[in-house]
């Protein structure tokens, strides 16, 4: 296991038991982030799905998830809360997780993957030409980084403007739309004309 991923993995471990409590998300922020988004019929990865409440949101949307996370702890939790069909969790490292997605969602956990290009790359591979991936988070960038500081630092970096992290994916994935205000939002699509590319 990567050195960095060792560390977030028993980070997120010994948060687990309190996370949901701690970090509660309105079914209306979801609405709001991705409502306009079709989902029905949809294959979906969340990526650092943690307790599994986004993937539960998507799977009521019409979606069917994969939830994958580092932590072990969280994992199980998800599966504990999580009954319903078309919705899977898996402990796994993103680099190593394969399969083809419609649509890949990352909700308050960009900040953790370290190497941008290396996770603009794997998102590539894992989503079907025409496929989107969603970078957001509840809350406004400055809020974002200021948590990491205090209470992440050693696990996650700051959080570049949608427009800079956009340029890790130049050349293999195209910005669809952007947001940076109280919360924050980077859409990116896989265009149907790209051919895969392999880590």
């Amino acid at each position: 296991m990567r050195e960095e991923a060792s560390k977030q993995r028993d980070f997120f471990n010994s948060l687990a038991a309190d996370w949901r409590k701690d970090h509660p998300v309105e079914k209306a922020v979801f609405d709001e982030l991705f409502g306009q988004e079709e989902l029905v019929g949809k294959s979906v990865l969340d990526v650092g799905c943690g307790t599994g409440v986004l993937s539960r949101y998507l799977s009521e949307r019409g979606a069917t998830v994969d939830g994958i996370d580092l932590s072990d702890e969280m994992i199980r939790r998800a599966k504990n809360e999580t009954t319903r069909p078309g919705v899977r969790f898996f402990c796994a490292d993103f680099y190593d997780f394969n399969g083809k997605y419609d649509c890949l969602f990352v909700f308050d956990a960009y900040p953790h993957f370290f190497d941008k290009r290396l996770f603009a790359v794997k998102a590539r591979d894992l989503l079907v030409p025409g496929g989107r991936l969603y970078i957001a988070f509840d809350e406004s960038r400055e809020k974002i980084d200021g948590h990491h500081e205090k209470a992440a630092k050693g696990v996650s970096v700051g959080l570049r403007s949608p427009e800079e992290e956009a340029l890790a994916y130049v050349g293999l994935l195209s910005v669809a739309f952007t947001r940076d205000d109280d919360k924050y939002l980077l859409t990116l699509t896989r265009e149907p004309s790209n051919s895969a590319t392999t880590l």
